[in-house]
């Protein structure tokens, strides 16, 4: 059983860091850091605010590219700490739920220090 947890893991970190890169290659085919007029008039040409944050977007590139990889190293290091130790307290529902469930680490968080049952592990 603890082989296959540690697969899991495993499979959830490699699986994760594929998603990241994926969409970042995803990103950039759909014209994010290029003006891609003909994606901008139909997807947004009708929605000013929208027209507005896809542009404060491209302008700042650099900087959000930079958030969304400290989201996901935040999130990375909560989620794994997280599936620890719910494997190493034999909690299997919540290693199930915690590996799907992406909450950007707020249901990590809240499992590390409110729902775990055994809280000397």
């Amino acid at each position: 059983m603890k082989k296959l947890i540690v697969g899991l893991v495993v499979f959830g970190v490699v699986f994760g860091a594929t998603a990241a890169l994926a969409s970042t290659q995803l990103a950039s085919d759909w014209g994010w850091g290029q003006d891609n007029q003909a994606w901008r008039d139909g997807v947004i040409s009708n929605n000013p605010a929208a027209t507005k944050v896809v542009d404060w977007i491209r302008e700042n590139i650099l900087w959000v590219k930079s958030l969304v990889v400290l989201i996901l190293l935040w999130s990375l290091a909560w989620k794994g700490y997280s599936l620890w130790l719910s494997a190493r307290t034999g909690s299997k529902i919540w290693f199930v739920v915690l590996l799907l469930v992406n909450t950007v680490g707020i249901l990590d968080i809240l499992y590390i220090y409110i729902f775990r049952k055994n809280r000397k592990a």
